[in-house]
């Protein structure tokens, strides 16, 4: 709406960072393969909330397109450091009759949290925009339009800026979180042996 682009032209905007993580996907594939999921959960959240404040910062009405790409591009590159780690650590120390349902556990909860994350994202959208607008063009429903009034570009742009600082926030308990895991940094094998060692 703010920068005039059509609704492919917008989309576009995302390929980055589908592209960033399908070519980091395997590299993180083989990492998490040879090494403790933590500290790369860990990485991932922390590129995904610099990204995500990176492109809030990012997000005026005179910005050129291309230094959104840029943020974008780290958005995937966060995101390709989170999905697999986070799959290894919810299955790979499960005994093997219980790796079914410990996936469709985790699958689940990412369920949940993708449609409660989308359903505060649109609440807190919804909420700048009307703190963001004039009242008579919230009243309006002007920033539903498409074709948003060019005197609403500046207000409208900041509403979503300030919207995209929740998920970075978010991110950062993704952060913490990866930090105080039980487990550490060291590698599974690791942890196996000292499991599985008999007492001296």
């Amino acid at each position: 709406s703010v920068c005039g682009l059509t609704p492919t032209g917008a989309a576009l905007l995302t390929a980055p960072m589908a592209v960033a993580t399908g070519v980091l996907a395997p590299f993180v594939g083989r990492l998490v393969d040879r090494s403790h999921p933590l500290p790369i959960i860990g990485f991932g959240f922390a590129t995904l909330a610099i990204a995500l404040m990176w492109l809030s910062v990012e997000m005026t009405p005179s910005t050129p397109i291309w230094r959104l790409l840029l943020p974008m591009a780290a958005m995937g590159t966060g995101m390709a450091f989170i999905w697999s780690p986070l799959g290894a650590t919810a299955t790979r120390n499960l005994p093997t009759r219980l790796a079914g349902a410990g996936s469709g556990v985790y699958n689940t909860m990412r369920q949940i949290g993708s449609v409660l994350g989308s359903a505060s994202m649109a609440a807190f959208m919804s909420s700048r925009i009307t703190a963001e607008l004039p009242a008579g063009a919230a009243a309006r429903g002007e920033s539903d339009a498409v074709n948003l009034p060019p005197v609403l570009h500046g207000p409208f742009a900041a509403a979503m800026s300030q919207s995209i600082l929740l998920p970075a926030f978010v991110a950062l308990f993704g952060v913490l979180a990866a930090v105080f895991l039980v487990g550490g940094s060291r590698p599974v094998d690791q942890q196996r042996v000292s499991r599985t060692a008999p007492p001296d």
